[in-house]
């Protein structure tokens, strides 16, 4: 079985690999563990073992991976290392050569087992996006099918390396005219496909030629894998990224902050690299251009942009921070001017259409060009020009260039056709500092882009810059913005908003709460948590006004600002869960409603009602008061104490009362209730029945034993079999022990008999001559009904062993006569009320009996008056009755028939 086979320095060596990636930012802990898990179950049943559901899974590596963390840096952190971990973790310091083997190996097996297909697209995808390649293999499957059926290939296109066979495919796709008019819409695509077929065949051939005219060329990739992994160690130009995080630290940049964009950096220009985009080390550029056009090419690289957004657009930002430090300090990657449904808009495509008609022949060869130039980056327009090989004049060229709704100009005369080119902005140029100063001095109130402020604005600017500012309005209010914040349609100078000092610890403030878990910050929290130190930011004056304050002071990529909170995050996902747990932890003590509502005021209260009733960790102290069961503090020891006190009881009556093991918990684990001092005993209880709910089942004030469904009238079925006989005091102190002064009479009737006013006895100690009893009732019962307390003789009943009384009478037409029945709202223990009537009768339920007392008698028919009347003539035990008031409309419908 594969799942009891040992670790293999292969095995270990790929964990490794997978953790420094981890510790590199290069990947998710997450994600290298499933990476690991499948490379591993791969590699067993390549090998021939058998796999199943718990071999190297993902749980698995993740206990693994603390072990290797540990040999890795050379202590025990979470788990200790194992013997075969330290060795390799040694291995690849000191011998990286024997290290390398292990991974070369491994690969070798796997290569074995790959397709010319598997290995094509894995080339292919470093050369175009995802998307590209999908859509090339569905045009390869296309210019199979044509193929094989007309003999043209002998096997599969993507299985045959026949340079000579793969070059009549491509003739047929140029030439053939059948082909060419099934496949017209296509024909671009597939001679882009099969060009990079071709080009693929060609780089794998070379490759084979020159391993077979080395020597030794395993020896030589693995010394180029340890000259990597040196290069990797020992960067050489760290002084100039050292540089870097210096100068971000002087932009005021957080330290972590600039470190973490330096490595950014670093892993982006690999994957530069890798693409052949760049061929150095990043920082040994400092060509601009050639950054920028890094950055431009990146942005429409699939990988990039894929890691860009795991580690929240840290990657894109990092980039744009070392072109401004390599000397363009304005340098920024502007936001498109057009949404893409603002492109696809229909005034866009009526302008389109006018173009085509003024310009036909310019417009279809833009569409061709369009179709094979897809470079975000652009062209010169003069490249443009020249291609289209139309005498045209260069400015008419511009203007239409510029309004034509799938070109966009991503710089000054540079135009592209793809749709990942972003538009650029074209930069004012003011002087920020002074416009701020300004603002500072003037405006820390706020200012309003009406034209009468505009207009002071300037008026100031010349009195203390000594500088008239020609722009217009709109160019004015553009630069302002870029001073300041707007907030309720007024711009406010940051610093007149939040104090530096007071910013540093606001940012200081998230940073802490992200590095703790938390996914997300609304506003109304933080600035709830920070009212201390806002105090006097008399500018700041709602809580939302932090959103485009820290859009503002962050760094960009930083965060994700959403219109009620700030996240890491791009596409998180609301932990209301979480966040209602954390705080009622924070809280340390149970909580009113309103406590927790007002703590969490930016949560709703239907949430946080809702996740109170239903979550589990959440525990009732006392009515509308709750606690995090996580605040109990119960050890293993105090489980066996209190389990034990719970079965002695059990073993006794056959359950157990809470009230009982509460208070001999008190007196002999004093220590235990001080250590829970906080909560009331149904807090304590509800935490027991928790952390007791594999051991007992626990209803209510009962608790029976597991899987055991006993409820309070158990209990009292219970209490009556075993008791019995008892007096009716002994039942009223029972029930304020157990059930709150709730007498559960018909549970005590299954095993017991009430045979006075003070006593109840077993059932078997009793025998009722139902005939004779009911003989003698029927003597009694002259009309439909009579009320049990006008039985005031028992001479017709026969001899019982039990003197007959009320109560005796009241149990006997309850429980066992049957012809007769007692019809009431229920049993007292100090009284017997309610009408004796014949089953079967007309006056058979209770309401019914109620509405003919109420209607013959001289009673006001509302439900104050019949009440009072009702228990005045002992029909009622308690003054109480659910179905009075359809008992009042039977009362009066009877007396209107009478008149």
């Amino acid at each position: 079985m594969a799942s009891q086979k040992a670790w293999d320095k292969t095995e270990a060596a790929i964990l490794l690999e997978a953790l420094i990636r981890v510790k590199e930012g290069e990947v998710s802990r997450k994600d290298a563990i499933k990476s690991v898990s499948e490379r591993l179950r791969e590699k067993a049943r390549l090998e021939g073992l058998e796999v199943d559901d718990t071999f190297r899974n993902v749980s698995g590596i993740t206990f693994q991976m603390h072990s290797m963390e540990s040999a890795y840096v050379g202590k025990t952190l979470i788990k200790p290392a194992t013997k075969l971990f330290s060795e390799i973790a040694l291995l690849r310091k000191e011998n990286p050569i024997e290290y390398y083997k292990l991974l070369k190996g491994n690969q070798s097996v796997i290569n074995q087992q790959r397709t010319i297909e598997d290995e094509f697209f894995e080339w292919l995808s470093k050369k175009i996006s995802a998307p590209q390649q999908s859509e090339l293999k569905s045009v390869y499957e296309l210019i199979n099918n044509f193929c094989l059926d007309r003999k043209i290939i002998k096997q599969p296109l993507l299985k045959t390396s026949d340079l000579g066979q793969i070059t009549k495919v491509r003739d047929t796709i140029s030439h053939n005219h059948l082909f060419k008019f099934m496949h017209k819409k296509q024909i671009g695509k597939m001679s882009v496909g099969i060009k990079y077929y071709i080009d693929y065949v060609k780089e794998t051939e070379s490759r084979k030629e020159n391993e077979q005219d080395s020597s030794d060329v395993e020896n030589v990739d693995i010394l180029a894998a340890q000259e990597e992994y040196v290069r990797f160690e020992d960067v050489p130009t760290e002084e100039r990224k050292e540089t870097f995080v210096k100068w971000m630290m002087e932009q005021h940049m957080a330290e972590r902050t600039a470190v973490a964009y330096a490595s950014s950096c670093g892993l982006t220009a690999q994957i530069a690299i890798n693409y052949g985009i760049i061929e150095k080390d990043i920082w040994e550029i400092t060509d601009i251009d050639i950054l920028k056009n890094m950055i431009f090419a990146l942005l429409d690289n699939s990988e990039f942009i894929e890691k860009n957004e795991s580690r929240h657009n840290q990657f894109r930002a990092s980039l744009v921070k070392y072109v401004q430090f390599s000397g363009d300090e304005n340098f920024t990657l502007g936001r498109s001017r057009r949404t893409q449904s603002d492109k696809k808009s229909s005034v866009e495509n009526q302008e389109d259409e006018t173009f085509m008609e003024l310009y036909p022949e310019l417009y279809m060869r833009l569409r061709s060009m369009s179709k094979v130039y897809d470079d975000p980056r652009g062209f010169h327009v003069e490249h443009i020009k020249d291609t289209l090989g139309i005498e045209i004049d260069m400015d008419e060229l511009m203007s239409i260039l510029r309004e034509i709704s799938w070109i966009t100009e991503v710089d000054e005369n540079i135009f592209s056709f793809s749709k990942s080119a972003r538009p650029y902005e074209k930069l004012i140029e003011f002087n920020r500092d002074a416009y701020i100063r300004v603002l500072l001095n003037r405006y820390r109130g706020g200012m309003r882009f009406d034209s009468i402020d505009l207009e002071n604005f300037r008026n100031i600017y010349l009195d203390f810059e000594d500088e008239k500012i020609d722009m217009t309005d709109a160019e004015l209010e553009k630069c302002l913005r870029k001073c300041g914040i707007v907030w309720q349609e007024r711009l406010f100078p940051v610093e007149a908003i939040i104090a530096n000092d007071v910013k540093e610890n606001l940012l200081e403030y998230i940073h802490s709460c992200f590095c703790e878990g938390k996914q997300v910050l609304y506003y109304k929290a933080i600035f709830r948590d920070l009212s201390d130190i806002f105090e006097y930011c008399f500018n700041l004056t709602d809580p939302m006004m932090l959103k485009p304050y820290l859009e503002y002071v962050c760094e960009p990529g930083e965060y994700y600002f959403f219109d009620e909170f700030v996240s890491k995050e791009k596409n998180v996902k609301i932990d209301h869960t979480s966040e209602i747990e954390e705080f009622l932890l924070a809280a340390g003590k149970p909580l009113s409603y309103d406590e927790i509502f007002v703590g969490l005021a930016h949560i709703s209260k239907e949430i946080i009602s809702s996740e109170i009733r239903t979550n589990d960790n959440i525990v009732m102290n006392s009515r509308e008061h709750y606690f995090h069961y996580d605040l109990f503090e119960f050890s293993s020891e105090d489980a066996d104490r209190i389990t034990e006190y719970i079965n002695q009881e059990i073993d006794e009556e056959g359950y157990c009362i809470w009230s009982r093991v509460f208070g001999r918990m008190k007196v002999e684990m004093p220590l235990f209730i001080e250590n829970n001092s906080y909560l009331s005993s149904l807090g304590i209880r509800n935490s027991i029945a928790k952390k007791l709910s594999g051991r007992f089942t626990f209803e209510s004030e009962v608790i029976g034993k597991l899987g055991q469904s006993i409820n309070m009238a158990g209990v009292y079925s219970l209490y009556g079999r075993h008791h019995a006989p008892f007096s009716d005091n002994d039942v009223y102190l029972f029930s304020k022990e157990v059930s709150g002064g709730v007498i559960y009479f018909d549970a005590l009737a299954e095993n017991t008999v009430r045979v006075s006013r003070e006593l109840f006895v077993l059932k078997e100690h009793i025998e009722f001559d139902i005939q004779e009893i009911d003989k003698a009732l029927s003597t009694y019962l002259i009309t439909g009904y009579m009320l049990i307390k006008d039985v005031d003789s028992f001479l017709m009943f026969p001899n019982i062993g039990y003197e007959w009384n009320i109560f005796l009478l009241e149990s006997y037409l309850l429980h066992y006569s049957k012809e007769y029945a007692l019809c009431n709202n229920g049993q007292s223990l100090n009284n017997v009320a309610g009408a004796l009537v014949k089953k079967g009768g007309n006056f058979d339920e209770f309401e019914d009996v109620c509405a003919d007392v109420l209607a013959n008698g001289y009673v006001e028919l509302n439900k104050s008056a019949a009440l009072d009347f009702l228990a005045e003539q002992n029909f009622l035990t308690r003054r109480s009755y659910t179905g009075i008031e359809m008992a009042l409309q039977k009362a009066k419908q009877i007396r209107n028939k009478k008149g």
